[in-house]
């Protein structure tokens, strides 16, 4: 079982900040099957328009490109999953300590959501790569720890085979993949644009929330 993350939205609170955090992450058995799939693409996109598209990056992406991402994630056997916090429901305390909201909302619902769903043996967690050296550590020990409390404590299953990566989504079409998630829900619940959102609904199997959120 592969799962990619990705985020929207910043972990700032002042007046110039984001209103949302937006946690994305996609469920892939196959993930090299997507990765093939999104390069043809980006091989055809070059061939009839010209563009040179380094990577798929939704929050630069015209509406053209857009669209076809959009219905290429549709046609995968993928599940997607959210985390959305209003930040008017965030903590003092957690609105205090940025890395440990972030490690907080990253991990917490992606990993409850997963163990109860799925049989795990085997499991890759990639993340986009943002954080620093420090921070990278901490957020595998926690991601570890969460993991360990969940499966073994909780379910009473053994702890399975776990890589954590954190990798640089120009690399990887399936990060890209979970940014083009992200960005379909932060146009939705920052923006009040539910276009993008509405095409991968059928794709959503996990929904979770802070605040006064309406899906």
């Amino acid at each position: 079982m592969f799962v990619f993350v990705d985020e929207a939205g910043d972990l700032g609170f002042r007046d110039t900040s984001s209103k949302t955090i937006i946690v994305a992450y996609v469920v892939v058995a196959s993930p090299e099957r997507v990765r093939i799939d999104l390069n043809r693409l980006r091989k055809r996109l070059h061939q009839r328009h010209r563009w040179d598209l380094a990577e798929f990056k939704f929050s630069r992406d015209s509406e053209v490109v857009r669209a076809k991402v959009l219905s290429e994630v549709v046609q995968h056997d993928v599940m997607i999953g959210y985390f959305v916090a209003d930040k008017d429901a965030v903590s003092p305390s957690l609105k205090r300590d940025p890395t440990r909201l972030y490690n907080y909302i990253v991990v917490n619902s992606v990993i409850t959501n997963v163990v109860q769903a799925y049989d795990l043996k085997e499991v890759h967690f990639m993340i986009d790569k943002s954080m620093p050296r420090r921070s990278v550590q901490e957020f595998n020990h926690y991601h570890s720890e969460k993991l360990s409390w969940r499966q073994v404590r909780e379910l009473g299953k053994e702890m399975p085979d776990v890589v954590v990566s954190h990798g640089d989504s120009r690399n990887d079409k399936c990060i890209q993949l979970a940014d083009y998630c992200a960005g379909s829900a932060f146009s939705y619940f920052e923006n009040h644009n539910r276009t993008y959102f509405a095409q991968l609904e059928p794709k959503v199997r996990f929904r979770n929330s802070w605040g006064d959120i309406t899906w």
